[in-house]
Parts: C-alpha cells; sequence; structure tokens
C-alpha cells in the first residue's frame, strides 16, 4: 500500500480544499507513459482508497495501486511539489 507522509497529507488536503464542484473530492494518482500523473478526481468502484488518519485522500485504480506498492508519497522541501520514493 501506497504510504503518505504527514507533509504530503497536509498539501492533498489544501489542494482538495480548494476543488469545486466535486463531492467528495480525492487525489487519483495514475500512471501515463511510465510518469505518475495527479489530478483531482472523485473515488469510482473497484479502486484503491488510500487514507491518513482516517481521511480518504488518494484513489487509484487497481493496476497504479499494484505499481505504487511499498512507495511513499511525500513533499519535496526543495520545490514543494508532491513526489513519489
Amino acid at each position: 500500500m501506497l504510504r503518505i507522509t504527514d507533509s504530503a497529507a497536509e498539501e492533498i488536503k489544501r489542494q482538495l480544499s480548494k476543488a469545486t464542484g466535486q463531492a467528495e473530492p480525492r487525489v487519483r494518482l495514475g500512471i501515463i507513459k511510465g510518469t505518475v500523473k495527479m489530478a483531482v478526481d472523485q473515488e469510482r468502484a473497484g479502486d484503491t482508497t488510500v487514507n491518513h488518519e482516517g481521511n480518504k485522500l488518494i484513489v487509484m485504480d487497481p493496476a497504479t495501486s499494484h505499481q505504487l506498492d511499498e512507495r511513499e508519497l511525500d513533499v519535496d522541501e526543495a520545490t514543494s511539489a508532491l513526489v513519489i520514493r
């Protein structure tokens, strides 16, 4: 399962607080041509959901979840960008 650091969870919460027009928005992770992409989306049937301290923050399709298993989502301190390690 993908792990989320506290700093990454706070950044995701900030991003989701700005989302409008969607009930219960989540950050969707997907892998496109070998690159991890992120977008605000909603949970879909069959998705893997990643929680942090009881908050549903991230959703992924099963293939992405499998590829990111045992990885960690963090914030790069130099750029303030979310990164997968």
